[in-house]
């Protein structure tokens, strides 16, 4: 006899890509239909490989090796030891928006200010700037500085507002 012995060529969806023995599904994928060589002398192997689904409150759901923290949240991603689950252990992101309040999902402009705050995964990104005061008998200063004119009695809330 005589002729040579090369590993089988791993290249279906979803495989590592490696050849031979260390072919396997990629990272973020399991096996539904075991790697084998579809047929003796075959110089591929094939194998089916389905997304592992992506657990956690706050994760994006995203099954499979895009598994990641929703927008607004922070933390790890983990693969069970069994490959079953992949699970995200997610917390609120800080949010490092001038003049916003709270983390995560949950930060939004302080009181006397206006804009808006919006998540790319952990960063949070917008502006918060003065709100415009258009009461009327009000001075007509942005933010916290709206006030009642000398004369006028009233509040001024973030939501409502009345001098008269």
């Amino acid at each position: 006899p005589h002729g040579e012995c090369v590993p089988a060529a791993c290249n279906f969806p979803h495989s590592n890509k490696k050849p031979g023995l260390a072919c396997a599904c990629a990272y973020g994928y399991k096996e539904k239909v075991p790697i084998m060589q579809p047929f003796q002398g075959a110089e591929i192997l094939f194998g089916i490989c389905d997304p592992i689904p992506c657990v956690g409150d706050d994760s994006n759901h995203e099954a499979g090796p895009g598994c990641r923290c929703a927008d607004g949240y922070n933390g790890t991603v983990t693969m069970e030891a069994d490959g079953s689950v992949i699970q995200a252990d997610c917390v609120p992101a800080k949010c490092a928006v001038d003049n916003a309040i709270g983390d995560g999902t949950e930060c939004h402009c302080k009181d006397g200010y206006q804009g808006s705050v919006t998540w790319k995964g952990p960063h949070a990104r917008g502006a918060c700037r003065p709100a415009r005061c258009s009461i009327q008998n009000s001075n007509g200063k942005p933010g916290l500085e709206c006030k009642c004119l000398d004369g006028y009695d009233g509040s001024i809330l973030p939501d409502s507002a009345v001098c008269s």
